[in-house]
């Protein structure tokens, strides 16, 4: 049966004759599930009217029991009821309605559509947005490109040409380049290699002393690193880090000797950490007599 739009003396929800909007509860449930949006309507009606049983429950609440049901009189629910519309009626006056704001109109700046406006929009969505953001940036383009180059010619020194010291060839140094001696890395490596060789054989040649033989330093050393106090790989070579390395007690570059009592059986990756420095412990204590 189509449920009728005002009930009339029938159920809204079951269409039974001769009574309220709905008979139960059960029938109001129904009517709320198949129609949602009318929940808070009838949710509003049934708090608003004040039966009389909603009045004795009120008056039994109040009283704390101490008065019955049965004892309940006609009397005492008028003056309930006139009591609670009353401060119904209060609570309406007191009530703060809030100033409806006034909606905003403005024009969009790109397409020129009329939006309403929500903060201090300029343009009506997204689309419009990325077409002004796009504007902009454009616009600007040429004045950001201006100042980014004023700015890169007064934190860089202007460019020179410069020769290169180990080939004599006149280049240019690249953009943001630090090698400003050499034109390229081989001439480079070439300089830097050849010159550590050469101080190296003057160091060697300087403090030369006597022969080192690399068999009778492993046997004088137990096949143990000097440095580390572990075994070393004598079966393996360099770069191997546990690999066997001679390695001077006192460097030749901080005046050292080459003779065998200056020098120690090492690992290579325990020489190669030391470099020309001198190791924790002070290595003149270890010399051999």
């Amino acid at each position: 049966m189509k449920t009728p739009a005002v009930h009339n003396g029938y159920c809204m929800s079951c269409g039974k004759e001769g009574v309220k909007p709905f008979c139960n509860r059960q029938c109001y449930l129904n009517y709320v599930r198949r129609n949602p949006t009318d929940r808070k309507k009838y949710e509003k009606q049934r708090r608003d009217s004040l039966t009389d049983v909603m009045v004795k429950k009120t008056i039994y609440i109040q009283g704390k029991g101490s008065v019955k049901y049965s004892q309940i009189t006609p009397e005492m629910i008028q003056e309930k009821r006139a009591q609670i519309l009353a401060k119904r009626e209060k609570k309406r006056e007191n009530k703060i309605v809030k100033p409806q704001k006034v909606k905003e109109y403005r024009t969009c700046i790109i397409c020129g559509n009329v939006f309403e406006v929500k903060g201090k929009a300029l343009v009506c969505g997204n689309e419009c947005r990325k077409v002004d953001g796009r504007n902009k940036y454009y616009a600007n383009h040429d004045h950001n490109l201006e100042l980014a180059r004023i700015r890169d010619s007064v934190k860089t020194k202007p460019k020179q040409e410069v020769e290169c010291a180990e080939c004599g060839k006149v280049f240019m140094p690249e953009y943001r380049n630090k090698r400003t001696v050499y034109c390229s890395d081989v001439c480079m490596d070439r300089s830097v290699g050849r010159n550590a060789h050469h101080i190296r054989r003057i160091r060697f040649k300087d403090g030369f002393i006597e022969r080192v033989y690399k068999a009778r330093i492993i046997k004088r050393d137990g096949g143990m690193c000097q440095i580390c106090g572990k075994k070393v790989a004598l079966k393996h070579k360099a770069p191997y880090p546990y690999s066997p390395s001679l390695d001077h007690i006192i460097p030749l570059a901080k005046g050292g000797t080459h003779e065998p009592k200056n020098v120690r059986l090492v690992h290579f990756i325990c020489n190669s950490l030391k470099r020309d420095g001198v190791s924790d412990g002070g290595d003149q204590l270890l010399l051999f007599g």
